[in-house]
């Protein structure tokens, strides 16, 4: 079946324009009838459905761009802590606490990861501080 647009360009090629070409009937898929007149009706009441619409999206505007959701990639530091056992002397463990202290600045962590970070690497007595 040719389209609407096929069916004119061939009707202009032939010839076929004016008053007679507009009532000439068409036999559609379905069976019915229905002539050049009619298709160009509803082919300008599409068009102008259309340029309703594009109006209506050019006078809205664009959308407001959304921000990318952030999130945070946070290290694995396990390496980078030693473990304490609870044994060790007072300058050891504030050394212990320095360089925690100096690894969650440095990485920019929030203070509960710092802190699980730091019970995480606890063993054995400092477990029970």
């Amino acid at each position: 079946m040719a389209s609407t647009w096929e069916l004119l360009e061939l009707a202009e090629r032939m010839g076929l324009e004016g008053p007679e070409f507009r009532a000439w009937p068409v036999q559609c898929s379905n069976g019915n009838t229905i002539t050049a007149r009619d298709l160009l009706e509803v082919l300008q009441e599409k068009d102008r459905l259309l340029s309703t619409l594009l109006e209506r999206l050019t006078v809205a505007g664009p959308a407001e761009p959304q921000p990318a959701p952030t999130f945070q990639v946070i290290p694995e530091l396990s390496q980078n802590i030693s473990a304490v056992d609870g044994s060790e002397d007072a300058p050891s463990a504030r050394e212990w606490i320095e360089n925690i202290r100096r690894t969650s600045m440095f990485h920019g962590l929030p203070a509960p990861y710092t802190l699980e970070t730091a019970k995480a690497r606890l063993v054995g007595a400092a477990r029970d501080w």
